[in-house]
């Protein structure tokens, strides 16, 4: 018997086994898994896109300043968002409805904030009054994270301070006074360790339960560290920053592995394969690059547009239609791997492109209307691949028809007829 479906699912993923109950055969399929691309951009919009079609789900419209990052939950319910106006924003994934909203310290009566607003070198800033009843943030948010069990959100920013969240309730759970901007956390994936990295060119790991501190790689890069990355396999650290480069450590030891030099511009953003056998590195010199974590060798340059160079004939300004580079016009502020091998780079020239990770082919571009600053993939919760179809045998006891069963709560997601 088959599926009345659609889904094509590859040979790789198809296994027989022998009901113990009653010793007749059935088949189990696991469909295709489905990703979820999420993109925060400049206009304050987040947006949810089917990484399989390129089709938009939603666009939500909660913040008044640029989104600098954004994050998706584990099982996939929640996109979070954080922005350069002092507020978070937990979203309904399959509604694209706001649903924990935290504003920061905004200096508005309007949101019950007493605080005062200062201006200094950096701008117009927030002082906060210890008296107020706002809990929050008060600069610029650069970085968010959902912890592995999906139950905690880790902010983190101008304001030097590292916050873990409820995400139920938007509680504040623990808070870590950094004394330095924060530009990237992480958690690992086995939940213990909480990481951070920013302009003191160091990488900070916590502990994710207590707050402890564990190790400083300290002056991980000679100037400002922009991005950190845990390995899958939780073993190692992979950090990129302003000195071109993206250094690979060991998280026991702290011992630096390798330094993977190539860039011709700052490392804005690094990411791990879901094998942790590449990483995926975007800069400001407009290209994407994919290495080898064993070797340290590059295993594709994904070039950028820049006037004359690798073979670009466009001007200034312009792209000329002829010319043979897919890449970017601008800087690459941020890359993701999907766990079926797909690259996603975000560029401030307002397009957010899909690569084959395996060899290089530009898949889609995606033209956002306004800078991308953060993009993430996640599971994708309307059709992930956490479902088994059960194609029954075909004795009338059992019945003519398939169970697509959802594998962490045992849902029966769906019903069809066999094909006979």
């Amino acid at each position: 018997p088959t599926l009345a479906c659609s889904c094509r699912v590859p040979a790789r993923f198809q296994r027989r086994w022998l009901c113990r109950e009653s010793g007749v055969p059935r088949y189990w399929r696991r469909i295709a898994m489905y990703d979820s691309l999420a993109i925060g951009t400049q206009d304050g919009n987040v947006t949810q896109i089917d990484a399989f079609t390129g089709e938009t789900r939603w666009c939500g419209e909660g913040h008044s300043r640029p989104v600098q990052c954004v994050a998706i939950s584990p099982d996939g319910r929640s996109v979070a968002s954080a922005s350069a106006d002092r507020s978070w924003i937990i979203w309904d994934a399959p509604k694209g409805k706001a649903r924990v909203v935290n504003r920061g310290h905004s200096a508005d009566t309007a949101n019950m904030c007493i605080c005062k607003k200062v201006r200094d070198q950096w701008g117009i800033q927030v002082v906060v009054d210890e008296t107020c009843p706002v809990i929050g943030h008060s600069r610029t948010i650069q970085a968010a994270a959902f912890s592995p069990c999906g139950r905690k959100l880790a902010t983190g920013g101008e304001d030097r301070s590292l916050v873990q969240w409820s995400v139920e309730t938007g509680e504040e759970l623990m808070r870590i006074e950094y004394g330095h901007f924060i530009f990237d956390i992480e958690y690992s994936r086995d939940g213990t360790l909480l990481a951070s990295g920013g302009r003191n060119s160091s990488v900070v790991i916590w502990n994710a339960h207590t707050g402890t501190l564990i190790r400083t790689l300290r002056y991980s890069h000679s100037s400002s560290l922009w991005s950190i990355s845990f390995s899958p396999d939780c073993t190692h650290l992979a950090s990129s920053g302003a000195d071109q480069h993206v250094r690979i450590w060991e998280v026991d030891s702290g011992r630096q592995v390798m330094a993977l030099a190539g860039h011709q511009g700052g490392v804005l953003a690094c990411c791990w394969s879901p094998n942790s056998n590449s990483l995926v590195s975007g800069s400001h010199d407009r290209s994407v690059r994919v290495w080898d974590t064993s070797t340290g060798a590059q295993t594709l340059t994904l070039r950028g547009h820049n006037e004359g160079e690798h073979g670009c004939i466009c001007k200034t300004g312009d792209t000329d239609p002829l010319c043979p580079l897919v890449g970017h016009r601008h800087f690459v502020r941020a890359v993701a791997y999907s766990r079926t091998g797909l690259i996603a780079s975000g560029s401030t020239d307002g397009m957010c492109k899909v690569w084959d990770g395996t060899t290089g082919v530009l898949l889609r571009t995606l033209e956002m209307g306004a800078m991308v600053f953060g993009l993430q993939f996640g599971r994708d919760y309307m059709r992930d691949d956490l479902c088994l179809a059960f194609a029954m045998g075909q004795k009338p006891r059992l019945g003519g028809a398939s169970w697509v069963h959802h594998v962490d709560t045992g849902v029966v997601r769906m019903i069809v007829d066999n094909v006979k």
